[in-house]
């Protein structure tokens, strides 16, 4: 998938879980606020905090990192 694509506002099914991940990791992991990440991606703040929570059950099922341990 093109990393570009991430950013892409729409819901196209093959970018949710990565976006969704993108999202959490951003806002839980870097401390960025929703409202911030929403501006900068050209979403909505209950879109971004939406993608947050999808986010951190994809974390969570697949054992994913932001940084290799």
């Amino acid at each position: 998938m093109d990393p570009g694509g991430i950013y892409s506002p729409g819901k196209y099914r093959r970018l949710i879980k990565p976006r969704s991940v993108f999202c959490y990791w951003v806002v839980r992991e870097l401390g960025e606020k929703a409202t911030s990440l929403a501006k900068r991606l050209g979403f909505t703040q209950a879109g971004v905090s939406k993608a947050v929570l999808r986010g951190e059950r994809i974390v969570k099922e697949r054992n994913l990192s932001l940084m290799e341990s």
